[in-house]
């Protein structure tokens, strides 16, 4: 017989252990904000689980948005209240469930700077570049990094900008390079420093005008290239179909409207030859000629002119 306490205890011991094992099996959760509008929470996902979560001093909710790797969940997308109070989240299976508590204070995740754009100061030589801070963020509170790259070399070291400033100034560029610029930022310590910085914003291209002819130059030249080389073909095509059809033309013209023979090779030999005498040329003979000759003769009869009489 085993005593009652004992296995009570051993009882104990296994609830114990399969709550853990259990418990293991569901992941781990990492939470961050976004922007200071919605809290950003994920997990490895293993099986469609349930969220759920509650900040300090609030009430339990569950998850408006899943977010979804296949199908299966894998994060949840909810709005945030107070960066400062303390987020639980629980993950649950349906029979077991695990509860973590986040302190997202210092896990905040800006938006990305906007509209960067970049002006070049021809008297000094000197590339401006400003951008702008998405709301709800108050500039003042926020750091910011500048790379940039110079024509085909890797990115340059980073430049870090104190709190409240939207603009950075590169002095005496190259005015043969092009010029690539991109920025991120986070929250400073100003307004209590958050260990994540944002994505790199768009990148901002600058180049002098000399090296922005020449490159519009090249691509005009590459695409009018195939188009030149195509419309040639085309004309020597086309010419040499005309000038077949020309010479089949030729050739109809011939046999419908047959040439008028040259005159000139068959009276060479009557000038040549017979010195013009046609009837040595046509070969008359004698008695035909003879026909042709008178056999009379005519008197002679005088004409006098008669003078009018006054």
């Amino acid at each position: 017989m085993i005593p009652l306490k004992s296995f009570s205890a051993v009882l104990g011991a296994l609830v114990i252990f399969c709550t853990r094992c259990c418990s293991n099996s569901i992941p781990d959760i990492s939470c961050y904000i976004v922007n200071l509008e919605n809290v950003n929470c994920s997990w490895n996902c293993v099986e469609n689980l349930n969220f759920s979560y509650k900040f300090e001093n609030g009430k339990i909710s569950y998850c408006p948005t899943y977010k979804y790797m296949d199908v299966c969940r894998a994060g949840c997308i909810f709005p945030s209240e107070n960066r400062y109070s303390t987020l639980s989240t629980i993950l649950s299976n349906g029979t077991t469930q695990r509860i973590q508590t986040h302190n997202i204070q210092y896990a905040v995740k800006l938006n990305p700077p906007q509209n960067l754009t970049v002006l070049w100061n021809s008297s000094t030589g000197d590339l401006h570049l400003q951008w702008i801070i998405s709301w709800p963020i108050v500039p003042r509170c926020v750091e910011t990094e500048i790379s940039y790259r110079m024509g085909e070399r890797p990115w340059q070291g980073s430049n870090r900008l104190p709190a409240g400033v939207t603009s950075y100034t590169l002095a005496k560029v190259s005015q043969t390079k092009r010029y690539l610029f991109r920025v991120r930022h986070r929250y400073s310590t100003t307004c209590g420093e958050s260990k994540l910085w944002s994505d790199w914003s768009e990148i901002v291209a600058w180049r002098p005008i000399k090296a922005r002819q020449e490159t519009d130059e090249q691509r005009f030249s590459n695409q009018t290239g195939p188009y030149l080389a195509i419309g040639l073909v085309s004309l020597v095509i086309i010419l040499a179909v005309m000038v077949r059809f020309l010479l089949e033309c030729e050739r109809i013209k011939v046999i419908l409207v047959p040439v008028a023979p040259d005159p000139t090779k068959k009276l060479n030999d009557l000038f040549h030859e017979y010195g013009g005498n046609v009837e040595g040329w046509v070969r008359i003979s004698p008695q035909l000629r003879d026909a042709f000759d008178p056999d009379y003769t005519e008197t002679t009869c005088e004409v006098t002119e008669i003078k009018p009489t006054v």
